[in-house]
């Protein structure tokens, strides 16, 4: 939200600590980016978006307005997001946006993401779409998003489209303003072994997403990296994932030095070769020899 406006709002009182106890719902519409062409100078992009409160016990709009921001100035330090002459950004299939960058610019979280998600919404057409939030915590702290995820998981599910949110730590989201909507509207959990969860504050967070104490025991006596505990309408099970060893490589080669070893397979042997070239260079020879086998009889 603009500062300034976060500020009217908190001397109006219209702004509380607990979603139910709050005076007015906040309705947030994103309208679009302008970057007006200087010449002799740097382009500078802006943001516009409509801001309209609503008060809860009679519906009376108790400001309606849009607002632009500037995305970064000549003058500014901060570094600019959103300041792109015209539009860049080309989606595919399987699209990636890392937001790591946003943790340390809390004023852009909103319009970039509200960018992103905007554009990412314009392609849901009712094929079936999986749409990974990873530590999602950058998504649920935000006011922007509380006050929309329980209409926007509803609309998702509309167009065929599964969201999947994902956090290291289940007090992420038993923190936040929305949990009722996320415990609400994810039925589907999958939560991994953890052996503090049967202490007290643990113990408590697990309690809030439905588990009970057999449940809980499970999850803190099993093993890291092999169980699984699945939470479902349909029933509940800890399992274990069984992958074979190249299963293993394929899809478990996640942390920096294997990230590294990935990027040096690739660039010495590029895309056409890389599965070959990996699973050699993890060990799997018998594997590289399958791969290089399939490719000579099915060539291009």
């Amino acid at each position: 939200m603009n500062k300034a406006l976060h500020e009217t709002f908190r001397q109006m009182h219209l702004l509380a600590p607990d979603p139910a106890r709050s005076r007015g719902t906040l309705f947030v519409t994103w309208i679009g980016t302008q970057t007006p062409f200087k010449i002799g100078g740097r382009n500078e992009a802006t943001v516009t978006m409509h801001y309209r409160l609503v008060r809860k016990d009679n519906s009376e709009a108790l400001f309606d307005r849009e607002i632009t921001t500037s995305a970064g100035g000549r003058a500014s330090t901060r570094p600019c997001v959103l300041d792109a002459a015209e539009q860049q950004l080309a989606l595919a299939d399987v699209q990636c946006f890392e937001t790591e960058a946003l943790k340390g610019l809390a004023d852009a979280v909103a319009p970039v993401l509200t960018y992103l998600f905007h554009r990412l919404e314009e392609r849901f057409d009712g094929r079936p779409t999986l749409l990974i939030l990873d530590e999602a915590w950058i998504f649920l702290d935000h006011p922007l998003f509380a006050a929309r995820i329980r209409e926007r998981l509803k609309v998702l599910r509309k167009k065929n489209v599964a969201v999947l949110f994902a956090t290291q730590s289940l007090a992420d989201i038993a923190g936040s303003p929305i949990a009722p909507a996320i415990i609400e509207s994810c039925p589907q959990r999958i939560l991994l072994p953890n052996d503090r969860a049967i202490e007290p504050q643990g113990r408590d967070i697990y309690t809030r997403f439905g588990l009970n104490d057999r449940q809980i025991e499970l999850i803190s006596r099993a093993t890291p990296k092999r169980h699984y505990y699945l939470q479902s309408a349909r029933g509940n099970r800890l399992f274990e994932l069984g992958l074979g060893p190249v299963a293993l490589t394929l899809c478990g080669s996640s942390d920096p030095g294997a990230q590294a070893r990935i990027d040096a397979v690739l660039a010495e042997n590029g895309r056409e070769e890389f599965a070959e070239a990996f699973l050699r260079d993890s060990g799997l020879d018998w594997a590289a020899e399958l791969v290089a086998e399939h490719e000579r009889r099915n060539p291009g």
